[in-house]
This record gives C-alpha cells, sequence and structure tokens, in this order.
C-alpha cells in the first residue's frame, strides 16, 4: 500500500510541476505553490525530493534516461546515424509525454534541456556508431550541428504544440540528414 502511495503522490507532484513549470517557470516556482497545486503537504513533497531542484533533476533524468534507452537499443541497418525507426520511437515517446516536454521547453529550463537532449544523441551516437574524434569539421562544431540540429528540430517541433505530424517530423529529420546544409533552403 505505501508504493502505490508513494507513486500517487510522486505523480501528483509531477503534475504540478508541469503546471507551475508553464505557469511560473522553474525560477519563481516554491515548495509552498508545488505542494498546494500537488494538493499534498510538505511532508510527503519531503519523503520524495530533497528540495525543487532535485525534483527537476530526477523528472528530466527520467525523462532523458528513457530516451536514451531507445536509442541504445537501435540496431538499425545504417552506419552513421539513428534509425528511422528508432527516431519514430522517440517521437512517440514525446508525444506520450507532450505536457511534460512542452512545459520544460517553454520554460526557464529550455537552454538546459535542448543541451541535455544534443548530448544524449551525441552518447547514444558514439556509443553504437562512431569515432567523432575526426570528423571532417572540427570538433565541438560537428557535434553541435549534427546533434544540436537534431535536437533543435525536436524542441521546436514540440514548441509548435507537435503541429506537424509524426511522420512528418521524421520525414523532415530525414531531410535534415541526408541535405548538406547549403541547399536545405534552395528551391
Amino acid at each position: 500500500m505505501g508504493m502505490i502511495r508513494k507513486t500517487a503522490s510522486k505523480e501528483k507532484i509531477k503534475q504540478a510541476f508541469i503546471v507551475l513549470l508553464e505557469t511560473e517557470g522553474f525560477q519563481k516556482m516554491t515548495i509552498s505553490s508545488l505542494v498546494k497545486q500537488a494538493g499534498i503537504n510538505r511532508g510527503t513533497f519531503y519523503l520524495n525530493y530533497l528540495d525543487k531542484d532535485d525534483l527537476a533533476q530526477q523528472l528530466v533524468n527520467d525523462f532523458f534516461t528513457d530516451i536514451a534507452a531507445i536509442l541504445k537499443q537501435d540496431n538499425g541497418d545504417r552506419n552513421d546515424w539513428f534509425s528511422p525507426a528508432a527516431i519514430s520511437q522517440i517521437i512517440e515517446y514525446v508525444q506520450n509525454n507532450f505536457a511534460f516536454a512542452h512545459a520544460l521547453l517553454n520554460s526557464d529550463l529550455k537552454g538546459q534541456v535542448k543541451e541535455l537532449l544534443s548530448q544524449i544523441l551525441a552518447q547514444a551516437f558514439l556509443h553504437q556508431h562512431a569515432n567523432l574524434q575526426q570528423p571532417k569539421i572540427k570538433q565541438p562544431y560537428a557535434s553541435e550541428i549534427v546533434f544540436g540540429g537534431i535536437a533543435s528540430l525536436f524542441t521546436l517541433w514540440i514548441q509548435r504544440n507537435m503541429q506537424e505530424s509524426p511522420a512528418a517530423l521524421l520525414q523532415i529529420i530525414e531531410a535534415y540528414r541526408a541535405t548538406p546544409p547549403y541547399q536545405i533552403l534552395r528551391p
């Protein structure tokens, strides 16, 4: 019974975090506002988290751990990029966690979250596919172009309330990966 109650409390806290992130932002958020929004007492909050930074860190880590797991299981037939199947799974995961992702990327945590996504993509890529020590463009610029670009596409899609379908986003990412930058804006 205790584990069910703890899980329910954590879910209430997460939902309160999402609401307050959207309305107040992380910096203005307080433990008082969190517990009031969640409908719990302060003690329940502190049974689960040390403070709001710990809460944010745990929620963000869980989100990106799941994305990293999707990428690490990628057994696509490409030698240098993530497979369309893995990208599709990430799109689906983000859709299923839209409220959280949207709150993060429309808050004062946006920069940190986008950077984390880029790092997760790079780590998974290195883990499975390549040595990025000698790319055609000097590091860290090469990684920023490749992984920062994909992270930016996901970020924009989320911030725009996922206006494009998952299939359309996958098509955009595939075109980005296959098209040299100087050709992207050409007719």
